[in-house]
């Protein structure tokens, strides 16, 4: 935290309450990032694609792990869950492939 940050909060009335350096304060979260970029850096990996693709190999996890079933929830995914929807996973394509028109 520099001066010209302290001094804006200030100026605008925000308390600013700082955390203990290397402690999470929110695990839950803090597992569910870590899982998501270990999905991420899997992609990455697998399907050997260039580090430009970073974001979409994110939002690709995060879009596969919403549909991967779990025996927690009673081999369910979390979008089944949450849409009531069937999960149907037909339209997946390899990361880094371009569609091809009509296909």
């Amino acid at each position: 935290m520099n001066n010209e940050f302290g001094n804006f909060i200030s100026a605008q009335r925000i308390l600013h309450q700082t955390t203990c350096l290397y402690t999470p304060q929110n695990g839950e979260a803090e597992r569910k990032n870590h899982h998501i970029l270990e999905v991420a850096r899997s992609l990455m990996y697998t399907m050997n694609v260039p580090k430009v693709l970073w974001s979409e190999a994110a939002m690709t996890a995060v879009y596969l792990i919403k549909r991967t079933p779990s025996r927690l929830q009673g081999w369910k995914s979390l979008y089944e869950m949450l849409e009531e929807l069937v999960n149907l996973l037909f339209h997946l394509r390899y990361l880094g492939a371009l569609a091809l028109s009509g296909s």
